[in-house]
């Protein structure tokens, strides 16, 4: 029974992605079978220890060759592959999830269900409560990518601690000038402007009197109506 509980050696590097959830998994499985040895404890003892060795190939076992108990490896090891969670992250990233072409509503269920376990949720005030959701609309509603990303990387920021933060970079949104299209430029402006160059408005061509332009009388393509020139 013993032997059908113990789990594979362990042999995923820190580097290789998705290591965390690989180390989390094995960890787990390693140490419901040392419970199976230990009448359902996990003692820091030498047994242990020669077993956690047993159960990482060489190169894991590296990472833990100065450690002289169970628990020491054990850190050492959680050290390396847990990563420190960032909650402001993953809120946002369950926040800005979207159904992908491809998922069915259950599937997208699931992503969310799977997000929000990495947003380590729990029970606050009200008033902290409300905090936190401004705080995380705030992240995911400005519009500046770059301070966003900024702050993503505070992994506990309350919202006074994020706004802080937001005051402290030099930031000014961008102004965009409302351009005016010709076909909206108002009809007293490019007479003016026409008249400033020397330019007869009507024909185009060099300033003249109105009584001998050229386009005197003649009807407008768009709206069929004659030049008001008299």
């Amino acid at each position: 029974m013993d032997k059908l509980l113990r789990p594979d050696r362990f042999n995923t590097e820190p580097t290789v992605p998705n290591s965390e959830k690989i180390y989390k998994h094995w960890k787990l499985t390693f140490e419901y079978y040392l419970r199976t040895l230990n009448n359902g404890q996990i003692e820091n003892n030498a047994q242990n220890l020669f077993a956690l060795i047993n159960s990482v190939l060489a190169t894991i076992f590296e990472i833990i060759s100065d450690t002289t108990d169970y628990n020491g490896a054990i850190e050492t090891l959680d050290a390396i592959y847990m990563k420190p969670t960032n909650i402001v992250f993953n809120r946002h990233q369950l926040l800005t999830s979207k159904q992908k072409p491809t998922q069915t509503i259950d599937e997208f269920m699931q992503q969310l269900e799977v997000f929000a376990k990495s947003c380590e949720f729990q029970a606050v005030s009200a008033e902290e409560n409300k905090k936190q959701y401004i705080r995380d609309a705030f992240i995911s509603g400005i519009s500046s990518s770059s301070i966003r990303q900024r702050l993503l990387e505070k992994p506990f920021s309350t919202l006074q601690e994020t706004e802080k933060h937001t005051a402290s970079f030099d930031y000014h949104p961008s102004v965009t000038a409302t351009v005016v299209q010709p076909e909206e430029t108002p009809l007293a402006a490019v007479k003016g402007n026409t008249l400033q160059k020397g330019i007869c408005f009507f024909c185009g061509n060099t300033r003249h009197a109105r009584a001998m332009c050229p386009a005197r009388n003649a009807e407008c393509r768009k709206c069929k109506k004659k030049w008001p020139l008299g």
